[in-house]
């Protein structure tokens, strides 16, 4: 800026301007600081439906057909098979995790045993805890303001959502038809390469509520 006088006042000649190139600015590099990554805790668990982990998306910039805002998202920590549900507002949000996990555990006649989740009142209420007391499930949180520790959850939903925005661009379709894109990046992704072996949690694709 001072180079091509575009600042009345600041006169500095050529040699201030390139010793100031060596110079650190203290305040840019705390202003642009970000959270180094969590480190992994190594646990990972041993059988299907051990561990999930949950987490809720939205509200989304555009409602879709059926009216829906937001999206639950279920990982299977063992597995890692994944599967969404579409809602109108949060206070379906325990609707949706009581159908997805009696789903799969009718599916697999197996039994979830740990639900991991962040301290969003979506998941911190007393109907909540009602449910997964009488499941003899437990229910661990993350720290406060820390996503990072709900990371596999977020990763889940970033992977989802990048791959929705791709194919509604690539496609020209709507915005409002997110949640038929990301039930089809779902099932895309379970069925992948990368992912095929976690549809042998089901024997086949979950029915993805839309």
């Amino acid at each position: 800026m001072c180079r091509e006088h575009m600042v009345t006042g600041m006169d500095l000649d050529r040699a201030s301007l390139e010793a100031a190139r060596s110079w650190i600015c203290e305040p840019c590099i705390y202003a642009k600081q970000t959270r180094g990554p969590f480190p992994s805790t190594g646990h990972k668990a041993a059988k299907p439906l051990n561990l999930i982990h949950l987490d809720v998306c939205g509200p989304m910039p555009e409602t879709l057909i059926g009216g829906s805002w937001y999206v639950t998202t279920l990982l299977d920590d063992c597995t890692g098979f994944s599967t969404v549900a579409f809602m109108e507002t949060k206070d379906a949000v325990q609707k949706k995790v009581k159908t997805m996990i009696e789903a799969l555990e009718n599916m697999t006649g197996r039994r979830v045993k740990e639900a991991c989740t962040d301290r969003g009142t979506e998941f911190l209420n007393s109907a909540m805890s009602a449910y997964f007391g009488e499941k003899g499930i437990i229910h661990g949180t993350t720290v406060g303001y820390s996503p990072e520790q709900n990371g596999a959850a977020e990763r889940l939903n970033r992977t989802l959502l990048e791959k929705t925005r791709a194919m509604l661009a690539e496609s020209g379709l709507p915005q409002k038809l997110w949640a038929e894109a990301m039930a089809t990046a779902n099932l895309l992704r379970n069925v992948s390469p990368v992912m095929g072996a976690s549809v042998m949690l089901c024997h086949g694709s979950f029915p993805t509520d839309v």
